[in-house]
């Protein structure tokens, strides 16, 4: 029993003392736990505030982004937006002003390489500059046809190319042509160089006027061939404007010649006397055609055109003064139906001389280019028939090329031709009246009165005709 007590109140020691100890931790790990959690409590509240701040910040930057409404201010989105637009609009207008400042270059190069030999014969080589101008102008344009095809129309940049090159080989001609003038002027040109006074000239001065005339043949041939004018028009008017490059130079002088008499404030510019100027232009032809025949033809075949006529070249040339004359003034004649229909005639009349002293369009520059592009038209026409694909097989004759006359300007253009028609018949209504209201309208006439009208008329019908049916048969015979 004493034993079990004993153990007993041992046990109850070691009990007590573990209560203890234990006790001890409790307050230990309670104390701890408070700590820890008002840690934590100072800390969740510490994250509330960030959080609500952090919601702050997002609802401002979110009215920020977010598109704009009426009557508020622009977002920082569309602030970005544009200044990204106007990045990629600087980026493609530095890409445009490179290109630009790249043919430019190529440009200047180009004008300076041929001033530099213009006293060498004119070859490719010679135009090795205009070559990768045009080169670099083509890869441009290729460039530029996607962008187009997005945008749906052509961009001034391409265009501004093309002026560019087609500038740029107006220049080159002009080199030479400036060139040719100095020593024209020399030769006393456009005064008439007769055969003999060019053989009477110096032999420097002779050979610097025809290697500078055959230099500019040359030039167009190389234009040619490594196709220059492939993106001009083809169509007859534009053609017309065109010509060789030497013949065009010489042209110069004489156009200004005319224009300081028939475009002036001088008295020779008169609307109602257009044959003076067309008389001009017949005694240029004149004055200017042993020089043409004896001296420029061997010239155009030294410099590879010695199938074109130098003197019809000439003459089809010449046709620019008063053509640019018709078209200025006829605007201004559609009110005066008399002036209007004296112009007319006098322009047959121009048209009639030429036909009679033997020019023909197709010996000139332009009728050797428009047999060309009727040859071209006829390869690329289809055809169904074996007939039809064999006369189109056959190259197109000569006699297919026809000139129109200076007439044309006015009576192919349906208003002119529509005003000029009714003068004319508003004068034959007049005079008709006229001649049949006159009192002895119905008498008869002698065979001899009336001139040599009256009298054919009179042996036309076995009878003596009457003064109104004389009158009237020189009204006819007068109509334009």
């Amino acid at each position: 029993l004493d034993k079990a007590l004993e153990a007993a109140e041992a046990r109850s020691r070691e009990l007590t003392q573990q209560l203890e100890t234990s006790t001890a931790a409790t307050s230990k790990r309670i104390t701890s736990t408070l700590v820890s959690a008002s840690t934590y409590l100072q800390s969740a509240k510490e994250l509330s505030l960030t959080r609500h701040s952090l919601v702050d910040q997002l609802s401002t930057l979110n009215e920020e982004l977010l598109p704009s409404g009426p009557g508020k201010q622009r977002t920082l989105l569309e602030d970005l937006e544009d200044l990204h637009l106007r990045l990629n609009e600087l980026q493609n207008a530095r890409s445009y002003v490179a290109v630009i400042e790249k043919a430019l270059q190529l440009s200047e190069q180009a004008v300076a390489e041929i001033q530099s030999s213009k006293e060498t014969p004119v070859s490719e080589t010679s135009l090795s500059k205009y070559m990768e101008l045009q080169n670099y102008v083509s890869a441009s344009i290729d460039a530029l046809k996607p962008a187009e095809s997005v945008q749906g129309e052509t961009l001034k940049l391409g265009q501004f190319l093309q002026d560019l090159r087609a500038r740029t080989w107006r220049d080159i001609i002009g080199v030479l042509s400036e060139a040719l003038l100095a020593i024209a002027e020399q030769l006393h040109w456009p005064s008439p160089i007769s055969s003999d006074l060019y053989e009477s000239l110096d032999a420097s001065e002779r050979t610097a006027f025809e290697s500078t005339f055959v230099n500019l043949l040359h030039l167009q041939a190389a234009g040619e061939k490594i196709n220059v004018s492939s993106d001009k028009d083809n169509s007859v008017s534009a053609l017309r404007k065109q010509g060789l490059y030497p013949l065009q130079t010489l042209i110069e002088p004489i156009s200004m010649r005319f224009r300081y008499h028939f475009d002036g404030k001088r008295q020779t510019n008169r609307l109602d006397k257009p044959e003076w100027y067309f008389t001009h232009v017949l005694n240029l032809m004149h004055e200017h055609k042993p020089f043409m025949t004896t001296t420029v033809q061997p010239l155009l075949a030294k410099g590879g055109y010695g199938d074109i006529n130098a003197y019809d070249e000439f003459c089809r040339l010449l046709f620019g003064l008063p053509t640019r004359k018709l078209k200025r003034t006829i605007p201004l004649l559609l009110t005066t139906p008399a002036i209007l229909a004296h112009t007319v005639y006098q322009t047959l009349i121009f048209d009639g001389s030429m036909k009679d002293s033997g020019f023909e369009i197709r010996r000139t520059w332009e009728g050797k280019q428009r047999l060309r592009l009727v040859g071209e038209e006829r390869k690329k026409a289809k055809t169904t028939t074996a007939r039809e694909m064999k006369r189109m097989s056959k190259p197109p004759s000569e006699s297919t090329i026809e000139w129109e006359g200076l007439s044309d300007i006015i009576l192919g253009r349906k208003d002119w031709f529509d005003a000029w028609l009714e003068g004319e018949k508003r004068f034959a209504d007049d005079q008709y009246n006229e001649i049949i209201s006159s009192p002895d309208a119905w008498q008869i006439s002698d065979d001899g009165d009336g001139g040599d009208s009256g009298a054919q008329l009179s042996a036309d019908y076995g009878s003596r005709a009457t003064t109104s049916a004389r009158r009237f048969k020189a009204l006819m015979e007068r109509v334009t």
